[in-house]
């Protein structure tokens, strides 16, 4: 598929292509098989669930559990969809799982949190939020253009670029 996925250490953004979420449903209904009644939720969530931006084109998805306990019996069936977890985990609160093509290009990230946590809630609200806002993902896309085009090989600067404007729309978003 055209305009997906993204090679490690680069930040480079894609107009919207529908095909991402062809692409995210795909790869929830295969999670959804391999969690069974374990996931609460499956949802697509990031900068390619929201209609009107440009995004990195890489495919994120949250999966909502009760717990995290015995979330390491899933490695086998996860790592057959070609979904390996994590060697960092850089947010507390969040197991995260990713898949690569081969040749390292990476296609998906997958967040497992605990459903109805802080970590799932803002997830689902920021995204919804800007679904609803085309001002505010306007604005959103500004900022994560200007980042971009600052910062192509270095992602944690370019997340920190737009860490402000994420919490004024979570704050936005608590009030709707």
């Amino acid at each position: 598929m055209a305009n997906y996925g993204l090679k490690k250490g680069t930040v480079r953004l894609s107009p919207h292509d529908e095909a991402w979420e062809v692409e995210a449903s795909r790869m929830i209904a295969r999670l959804r098989e391999v969690f069974g009644n374990f996931a609460v939720d499956v949802q697509h969530i990031g900068s390619t669930a929201i209609c009107s931006i440009s995004a990195k084109p890489i495919i994120d998805i949250a999966v909502g559990v009760v717990s995290f306990e015995g979330l390491e019996s899933f490695a086998q069936p996860l790592q057959a969809l070609g979904v390996y977890r994590s060697a960092g985990q850089p947010f507390p609160g969040i197991v995260l799982f990713s898949r690569d093509d081969e040749t390292g290009t990476r296609l998906n990230n997958i967040q497992v949190v605990i459903h109805g946590s802080p970590q799932w809630n803002q997830h689902i609200r920021f995204r919804d939020h800007l679904n609803a806002h085309p001002e505010k993902a306007a604005e959103y896309d500004a900022i994560k253009q200007k980042a971009a085009w600052e910062f192509p090989t270095d992602v944690l600067a370019y997340t920190n670029r737009k860490n402000a404007f994420i919490e004024e729309c979570l704050k936005a978003s608590r009030n709707e």
